[in-house]
């Protein structure tokens, strides 16, 4: 079993900052960050 609260708590910084970006920065269609994510999700 996996246990995503630990593999969270890890990186709960890094993960905080970029979802409070995205959504501050209303860019969540189609923005900047979108456009990474799925060019990292094509390899």
């Amino acid at each position: 079993m996996l246990d995503l609260k630990g593999q969270y708590r890890k990186i709960q910084s890094e993960i905080d900052t970029a979802l409070f970006d995205a959504v501050h920065s209303a860019n969540f269609i189609n923005g900047k960050d979108v456009s990474i994510f799925q060019e990292n999700s094509e390899n």
